[in-house]
């Protein structure tokens, strides 16, 4: 009985150490900026299309049931992106608040502020 009482402590004190002294991810803001400007650019370029596809219509050269199907995926797709690139950004902000990140140089703290302040303003 104690042997196995003895086997179940060392399994306990192995994991919880395993859990002290595991790797943690690191966490990159270049990454995460760079998924925000991909992100931009996706907006940028569906909110083009539905432009695009307004002047169209306006101009004659695309009516009925064409117009609608194509403005609804243009809509819906720039909907689409806009949420993820608000996921994104809210995510980033979390991890700084929550203090999830590693050190920060000067830039990087530059930056991170950027984000805040533009995150206040859309809010």
């Amino acid at each position: 009985m104690s042997y196995t009482l003895a086997l179940v402590a060392v399994g306990t004190l192995l994991i919880l150490i395993y859990a002290m002294l595991a790797v943690r991810e690191t966490w990159d803001l270049r990454e995460d900026s760079e998924r925000i400007l991909h992100l931009k650019r996706a907006k940028d370029r569906a909110l083009r299309k539905l432009k695009d596809i307004e002047v169209e219509h306006e101009e004659g050269s695309l009516l009925g049931e064409d117009y609608e199907k194509l403005r609804e995926q243009a809509k819906h797709e720039a909907i689409q992106v806009t949420k993820e690139l608000n996921k994104v950004r809210s995510a980033t902000i979390k991890r700084i608040v929550n203090r999830d990140s590693p050190q920060l140089s000067a830039e990087e703290t530059q930056a991170i502020e950027k984000l805040v302040e533009q995150y206040k303003k859309n809010q």
